[in-house]
């Protein structure tokens, strides 16, 4: 609300005084992806008017790009309402009625081409923001759209306007201009391909030229998206024109593959782009399929003989097998080969009778066997070989490639063993992330296509009746090789997956998130074996990834939230184990922001019911408890300390919806530390550790004794110190050394800094709620709603706890914390039983009084009275406290002052 109201108010500034804009327009630019609907309008309305008022084309680059990412949001208000403002300052012409100036008409064509070439380039290098550039013309052209017959027109003159200015460019001919023009083309292709006609590409075939260098691919590239996408929409297209450009393509087939091999700039990606060009034309009517088998069989003839060659002749050949198994591979993965069988096989043939005995026949064997091998299953058997170890790294690394390419074409491959043994050996190599990267992009790949085609029949409108017929249902519902080799690949290599997001912290790790959310996403396994990883990656410090992995986890939680329970106690855990040993980060909140690590999972919990909120915060709290017996003290910082601080941490910067979730909290810890395992912690204290006073002559040197008679005084056995006489003035009573071993009293201290740290969240939560008494929160205050004060930070919590995580750095620093959980037991437990008026903890706990009589300072029972400890007394009878009438209360000062002293 806060964000809103700051954003109408902006609104009114920036009507009256424009000049503002440069100071603010980067915060309203940010807030197009705020969390919250409200923002989110004001912010895209507020763009709109910037937008328009704005005459610099640097301004308007910057307004867009960020306006394209709301038109995809999941949110239909919001989505809506971004693509009506960019439909209304990109597809808005004059008016049919208006006089308009032909000149002015043809200036700002020329200005919305400009527009377009500039926008598609600086948003070239982020894919979500082509892919809404380019999902936000399907839908102008789209029926849905307010005026999709108009967007029509302006998208066909855009065209025409971008056409004219490659063939003709005004900025000069050098082929980055002109390259800069035909990518923007090339989105439009793709969107729309019924945009361009024959004379356009009779015009684009000219940069279809043979690649002399590198600099030429940057044009070639993409003018063959044009023709990938525009041919077959072409009925009307003479055959010439497409052998011609098949042809062109051909000839560059090898070269673009040998710079591939030599890992040049953009040479794969267009290599992928031309072979997908040429299987267009193959399918077009009237063109002969099988010409595109010709390279194709050449390759697998000229491969299959290296597989005997000795290491010395690889090394010699290194750079034309690369080439070849590059070829192969993506022939593989964009050809249906096993389609066209018969072809493929003749041409085979052919081929074969070109090469030595020896290859002949090995490959008549396969050929006229009584099961002949499918063409697929030959590619994949020419490159499957050469990711085996005994090659070097880089063949070793494309024939990985080429073989995950041939079974995307061909998903039944992924179930053969030989291929599963290959990924696993993959995965099992640690020492090698090169092949982990390839193997993990090309499983990414498959099920993001497996993704797309399940979105595309879900597109197709419920209801449409016998309009779509049973269109949608083939198109989604119906399994296929893809869903059986999609639930192998989630079933088998899931543990891999996660265990590559968990022990990385650079891409490997991005690619593997967005493989373990979408086989979340498609349902694949059971919601609960992809929850506890995705809640431990979205406290990620890597933001993309932390977002992917967040935004699943609150999806399957808002849909199964009941059976993912039980699986956010474990989920904790792993979170701690991440950040502590991939990032050397066991604190619970983020030191710069002072932000909750456990943000996403927290604000997940808050959407969903009340009911599982206070399981959650119930079931939380007991992560942190212990049994003092079973406590593991060793390492530098005890594991138990570390894991109790995160959680603590985190739990102190939940922001509790309502008094009823708090009041779960603050009884869970306060019961903690005053009535089960505070107690039995002090218990141990004054039985392992009592205090026992030194004489003071023993401090004192003997010169000293000499020079000032001493006079003797008396210590109590606990402490009862008489008064001194004021002439003296020696130094301090000090305790006597303690005979307790190191390795006991390290565990009470440990024992004693997660006590201490607990009461102190629990002072701080109650600071952050203001609440002033430190009895429990009455039931009638239940249903109202929890105000958190803003102005105290996680800081302070962090800066509290600072000290008490040195307590083990010295003998003296744990014995001091040993002592002072004592005391911190003894008073804040008086203090808390004083604001009930009775003593809820139960006989046997009273606190001494002001003459140290009838007790001890440790909140036990005390020695020879019987004991009930590690129980919760809250139904034992109350006891009223025993004064002496009249009697007025003596103030105490906690060291963890409350919520009502720091109001004070």
């Amino acid at each position: 609300m806060v964000r809103e109201a700051t954003l109408s108010l902006l609104s009114n500034c920036l009507a009256k005084e424009p000049s503002l804009e440069r100071h603010v327009l980067p915060q309203i630019l940010e807030m197009t992806t705020d969390p919250s609907n409200g923002p989110k309008k004001k912010a895209i309305k507020l763009l709109k008017d910037i937008y328009l008022r704005s005459t610099s084309k640097q301004n308007r680059l910057r307004i867009a790009a960020p306006l394209l990412l709301p038109s995809q949001d999941d949110e239909s208000t919001i989505s809506e309402l971004s693509r009506n403002v960019l439909e209304e300052i990109w597809m808005t012409t004059a008016s049919p009625g208006a006089k308009t100036d032909d000149s002015q008409d043809k200036l700002d064509r020329a200005q919305r081409a400009s527009f377009m070439v500039d926008l598609v380039e600086s948003i070239d290098r982020s894919r979500v923001h082509v892919e809404a550039f380019e999902k936000f013309f399907v839908h102008c052209l789209s029926p849905e759209a307010k005026h999709p017959a108009e967007n029509l027109k302006i998208c066909g003159e855009l065209v025409v306007d971008l056409i004219d200015e490659v063939i003709d460019p005004g900025n000069g001919t050098d082929t980055e201009s002109q390259a800069r023009v035909m990518n923007a083309l090339s989105v439009f292709a793709k969107t729309k391909p019924t945009l361009f006609k024959v004379v356009h590409l009779n015009h684009l075939k000219l940069y279809i030229k043979t690649i002399q260098d590198t600099g030429d691919i940057a044009l070639v590239q993409p003018t063959v998206v044009i023709f990938r996408h525009v041919l077959p929409t072409l009925s009307s297209l003479e055959q010439s024109l497409a052998d011609e450009i098949r042809q062109s393509l051909m000839r560059n087939l090898s070269k673009l593959a040998s710079y591939a091999a030599q890992d040049r700039r953009a040479s794969r990606e267009t290599l992928l782009d031309v072979i997908h060009c040429l299987w267009a034309i193959s399918g077009m009517p009237g063109m002969n399929a099988e010409r595109i088998f010709v390279p194709l069989c050449s390759v697998i003839c000229q491969l299959r003989p290296f597989l005997q060659c000795t290491q010395a002749e690889a090394t010699e050949r290194r750079l034309s097998i690369l080439s070849y198994l590059i070829l192969l591979g993506t022939f593989g993965q964009v050809c249906s080969v096993d389609q066209h069988a018969t072809a493929f096989v003749a041409r085979l043939r052919n081929t074969l009778g070109t090469q030595n005995a020896a290859l002949r026949t090995q490959m008549e064997s396969l050929l006229n066997s009584k099961t002949p091998t499918p063409p697929s299953l030959l590619l994949l058997d020419t490159a499957r070989p050469f990711t085996m170890q005994n090659w070097e790294i880089k063949i070793r690394e494309q024939a990985l490639r080429s073989m995950g390419g041939i079974c995307q074409q061909s998903p039944q491959h992924f179930m053969r063993d030989e291929v599963q043994e290959v990924v696993k050996q993959v995965f099992k190599n640690e020492g090698n992330d090169s092949l982990k990267y390839i193997a993990l992009s090309f499983i990414r790949e498959f099920f993001s296509t497996a993704e797309r085609r399940s979105e595309t029949g879900a597109q197709i409108a419920v209801g449409k009746g016998a309009v779509t017929g049973s269109k949608r249902l083939e198109s989604s519902f119906t399994a296929t090789g893809n869903d059986r080799a999609s639930l192998q690949l989630a079933q088998t290599f899931l543990e891999h997956f996660i265990n590559a997001a968990f022990r990385n912290k650079n891409e490997l790790a991005v690619i593997a998130t967005d493989i373990i959310a979408s086989i979340s996403r498609q349902g694949l396994v059971h919601p609960k074996e992809c929850c506890t990883a995705l809640v431990a990656l979205a406290t990620s410090p890597m933001p993309s990834l932390a977002q992917v992995a967040g935004d699943e986890h609150k999806r399957i939680h808002e849909k199964q939230e009941s059976y993912l329970e039980k699986e956010y106690m474990k989920a904790i855990r792993r979170a701690f184990e991440y950040q502590r040993d991939l990032y050397n980060d066991p604190h619970g909140m983020v030191e710069a922001t002072h932000a909750p690590k456990l943000a996403k999972l927290l604000e997940a919990l808050k959407s969903g019911k009340k009911a599982s909120l206070k399981k959650f915060i119930n079931n939380f709290c007991k992560q942190i408890d212990f049994d003092f017996d079973d406590l593991d003290a060793s390492g530098t910082i005890p594991e138990h300390v570390l894991y109790a601080r995160f959680c603590l941490e985190n739990l102190a910067l939940l922001d509790f919806p309502h008094f009823e979730e708090l009041a779960v909290f603050l009884n869970a810890v306060e019961a903690m530390v005053l009535n089960t395992t505070g107690p039995a912690v002090g218990l141990v204290i004054e039985d392992e550790m009592p205090k026992h006073y030194m004489n003071v002559e023993t401090q004192l040197h003997p010169d000293m004794l000499q020079q000032q008679q001493q006079p003797q005084f008396s210590v109590g056995q606990m402490g009862g110190l008489m008064h001194l006489p004021p002439v003296v003035a020696p130094s301090a009573p000090r305790l006597a050394p303690l005979s307790i071993d190191d390795g006991r009293l390290r565990k009470i201290a440990a024992a004693c800094m997660i006590l201490q740290m607990v009461w102190e969240t629990r002072t701080f939560i109650r600071r952050c709620y203001t609440i002033k008494n430190n009895g429990p929160i009455p039931p009638k205050d239940y249903p109202k709603l929890a105000s958190r004060n803003n102005f105290i930070t996680g800081k302070d919590l962090w800066e509290r706890f600072n000290p008490i995580m040195r307590a083990l750095d010295t003998r003296e620093s744990m014995i001091k914390q040993c002592y002072d959980f004592a005391e911190l037991l003894d008073i804040d437990r008086d203090i808390f039983v004083d604001a009930e008026g009775v003593d809820a903890l139960g006989a046997g706990y009273e606190t001494p009084n002001d003459e140290g009589e009838n007790g001890t300072p440790f909140p036990t029972s005390g020695r020879g009275r019987k004991r009930k400890s590690n129980v919760s007394l809250g139904n034992t009878p109350k006891k009223a406290r025993s004064r002496a009438s009249g009697s007025k209360k003596k103030g105490r000062n906690s060291k963890t002052p409350d919520g009502d002293e720091d109001s004070d």
